[in-house]
């Protein structure tokens, strides 16, 4: 008998710890959602007792969600300040779209030997979305059509750990180019055109054409964002010194 009850506390032994894991990663997926569309913006200071009553959660899940947004630089821990939406400077943005073209041109590289006409077709329907979004002006699912787009490449390339790398540095890239995305092409058409481009120089499995390209275009969003962050220095700088 004791040894039937013994049992059956085993088989309950993990729910609370999974239900807190399930409702971490809502936290985590709605918090990233947040600070992805400019809801919770670089330098705002998270209150975990306002976020956990709005979200209707305790401090446990969320607490997991912050750890997890954190290991993906979106959120930074301040001395004297707490936990806050992390600021990224002209350095960070440098390293991450330097990373980018390294690990993307070695993906596209690999691709070229690798594309089934399956992934050419998903590649095409990806495509066809964001000419979509470009038509619709929606610049929010354009810009998570592009990453998942340049995800499938790096899937393709057939390499765990290149993978491994991009997944890491994706979160930050995109609260990067989500504040140029929408000026950086006079028309949101041009996009999609690139991306065909590349699609193009993949299917024709030309690997030299599929690097510069993927380079040409990680490059031209690089150049945009740090001319932005420079100007965005400059007028603080202005601002403060009334120059």
């Amino acid at each position: 008998m004791v040894d039937c009850m013994r049992d059956a506390e085993d088989q309950y032994a993990g729910i609370g710890s999974a239900a807190v894991e399930t409702s971490a990663r809502l936290v985590y997926a709605n918090l990233k959602d947040a600070i992805a569309k400019g809801a919770l913006h670089p330098g705002q200071r998270l209150v975990e007792a306002r976020i956990a009553g709005r979200l209707g959660v305790s401090r446990a899940p969320l607490r997991e969600a912050i750890r997890l947004l954190e290991s993906e630089g979106l959120l930074q821990k301040v001395p004297r300040k707490g936990v806050i939406v992390s600021i990224l400077h002209e350095k960070d943005a440098a390293e991450i779209y330097g990373l980018r073209v390294a690990l993307e041109s070695w993906a596209a590289r690999e691709a070229c030997h690798r594309a089934t006409e399956a992934d050419f077709e998903a590649l095409r329907e990806l495509i066809a979305e964001m000419e979509r979004s470009s038509s619709a002006s929606d610049v929010d699912h354009l810009a998570g059509e592009d990453v998942t787009f340049h995800r499938k490449i790096c899937e393709i390339a057939g390499n765990q750990r290149l993978l491994i790398s991009w997944t890491g540095i994706v979160s930050q890239m995109r609260l990067l180019s989500r504040h140029v995305l929408g000026t950086l092409y006079a028309d949101l058409h041009q996009v999609p055109h690139r991306h065909e481009r590349l699609m193009e120089a993949l299917a024709k499995r030309e690997p030299d054409l599929a690097e510069v390209l993927i380079r040409q275009h990680i490059e031209s969003v690089a150049s945009r964002i740090l001319d932005e962050m420079r100007a965005a220095g400059s007028e603080i700088r202005r601002r403060s010194y009334g120059t």
